[in-house]
């Protein structure tokens, strides 16, 4: 099932992709970034983690992973789990 885009006026949240492993990487080796969620983590654990979140979310109906950019255009680490809508109005969640 394929994911939807969503948006508000500050957020917009786009499929996670392998676009989005590179800014995962950069922040989760970041000790600040990574302060309170853990321990920083290593290129090749997130592209394991990353993996495992593609590969739930094209099995599991309703659920997927999204990156989320704000007004700067900047990659958020962001990864938002939920139920699959039809995005593209303002509002959706």
């Amino acid at each position: 099932m394929a994911q939807s885009m969503w948006w508000t006026r500050r957020i917009q949240l786009v499929p996670w992709s392998d676009d989005h492993v590179d800014s995962e990487v950069e922040l989760d080796v970041d000790p600040e970034a990574m302060r309170y969620l853990g321990r920083p983590r290593q290129r090749v654990e997130v592209e394991q983690a990353y993996r495992r979140r593609v590969a739930a979310a094209s099995t599991v109906p309703g659920f997927g992973f999204w990156a989320g950019r704000g007004p700067v255009r900047r990659l958020v680490d962001l990864v938002v789990a939920g139920a699959h809508g039809s995005g593209g109005e303002e509002g959706s969640p």
